[in-house]
This record gives C-alpha cells, sequence and structure tokens, in this order.
C-alpha cells in the first residue's frame, strides 16, 4: 500500500494537459466514436434486411 506522502509525491508528477491538448484529444475521441456508430448502424442495417429477407422467403414457402 501507498502512504499518504508516497500518494502526494506521486500525484505532484502528474503532467495533465493544456486545454488545447485536451480539446485535440477530446474531438478525436468523438469522431472515432461517431465512425464506429456509424459502422455499426451499417452493419445492423445490412443484417436486419437480410433477416427480414429470409423471414419472408420461408414464410412464403
Amino acid at each position: 500500500m501507498f502512504s499518504l506522502k508516497e500518494l502526494k509525491s506521486e500525484w505532484k508528477k502528474i503532467v495533465w494537459p493544456g486545454k488545447k491538448e485536451l480539446a485535440q484529444k477530446t474531438g478525436i475521441v468523438i469522431i472515432v466514436c461517431a465512425i464506429f456508430t456509424a459502422i455499426i448502424s451499417v452493419y445492423d442495417l445490412v443484417f436486419f434486411k437480410i433477416r427480414t429477407l429470409l423471414e419472408n422467403l420461408l414464410i412464403k414457402k
């Protein structure tokens, strides 16, 4: 376990990002999340259409 003094010492060593860097990295995360959301949405739509098509083919027989 860390003592409170060690914890305080380690906490002071942390280099926090500036506003510009924080905004840039946040923007990157938002863009990546949007891209993955779009990809997953397209896959979901494609699989839904395939499932609907297969269900319609099986019901008609």
